[in-house]
């Protein structure tokens, strides 16, 4: 199996001010640095593991939060193609069915640790997972379909944990 590595890495820092003619309002300052480990295979598999941090410092008059945010991801996706044409009964036409099927599954997690003034801490982790699957029907036709299942544990509020799940279905074609 003849496979492809590649690894990714990002930073950036995000500064803000905010003031009006009385004075300043807010400032803020994050970090966010990130990694990413990506590996293609020659059967169409590819698989990647991220990880991404922030490091944010807000103040807004006298209350100063500190947050850190951890989110891990690891994805697997798979690209099949088959080019195939079916043929129409009673008739010498075929007509061309070029199968392209893209599926993509990401689990993913954040962490969040934030300090909101002296006495007030908020911390929650996020667990989800989703799945993608695109099939073009005809060379100008994609069908799309997107399920995602998070779950929200919230350390601080008890019973403030919460479940969503979302689901989208997109038909898409491009008309000349």
């Amino acid at each position: 199996m003849k496979n492809k590595f590649s690894l990714m890495l990002k930073y950036d820092m995000n500064k803000q001010d905010s003031s009006n003619a009385s004075g300043p309002i807010s400032n803020s300052i994050s970090h966010n640095p990130s990694i990413t480990f990506r590996s293609s295979w020659a059967s169409g598999i590819g698989t990647s593991f991220g990880l991404r941090t922030t490091l944010r410092d807000y103040q807004r008059g006298d209350v100063e939060t500190k947050s850190l945010i951890v989110a891990p991801n690891f994805n697997i996706d798979y690209d099949w193609n088959v080019d195939a044409s079916i043929g129409l009964p009673f008739t010498d036409k075929r007509i061309s069915m070029n199968q392209n099927l893209d599926m993509n599954n990401t689990l993913s997690a954040m962490i969040r640790r934030e300090k909101l003034g002296v006495n007030r801490d908020e911390k929650s982790e996020q667990y989800g997972t989703s799945l993608d699957v695109s099939y073009d029907l005809r060379q100008r036709i994609r069908a799309s379909i997107r399920l995602s299942v998070d779950y929200n544990h919230d350390r601080v509020q008890e019973g403030a944990d919460y479940m969503a799940v979302s689901g989208a279905l997109m038909l898409r074609g491009e008309f000349r």
